[in-house]
């Protein structure tokens, strides 16, 4: 029965405090709307008249720190030789650990290849022995 009670009390709670909620998150979207309206049509006249919203304090801080800024004297530049050509880093996996395919296979070289196919040539004159 106490359980009963209970579940009935709090339906009668959201009963009464549901539409007050409502009541308030409908006043606090009116006034979001109005406030959106008021915002975009005073920031048209202010923009076509040539004026703005006003400044902030941050605004004026900002203004005085530049204006501040203008009013010393510009910093001479050190003039440095710079490198005429641009360094190049070839520092990658490719060329940092190449190793010519002749020495890591154990290939001969190309010079001894074409040796070998001039001496094999059967249409060259200076061969001895080819295969035919």
């Amino acid at each position: 029965m106490a359980a009963l009670l209970k579940t009935f009390g709090k339906g009668c709670l959201y009963i009464l405090v549901l539409p007050v909620l409502l009541v308030i998150l409908a006043v606090y979207a009116v006034l979001g709307v109005v406030m959106f309206i008021y915002i975009l049509i005073r920031g048209a006249i202010l923009y076509f008249t040539g004026r703005n919203f006003g400044e902030l304090a941050e605004d004026i801080k900002a203004r005085a720190i530049l204006e501040g800024r203008m009013d010393e004297k510009p910093l001479v530049e050190e003039k440095v030789d710079a490198p005429t050509e641009p360094q190049v880093n070839n520092n990658d996996y490719a060329s940092h650990f190449y190793v010519p395919v002749d020495q890591f296979l154990g290939t001969p070289k190309s010079e001894d290849l074409i040796k070998e196919a001039e001496d094999n040539n059967p249409n060259n004159d200076n061969n001895e022995g080819g295969n035919v």
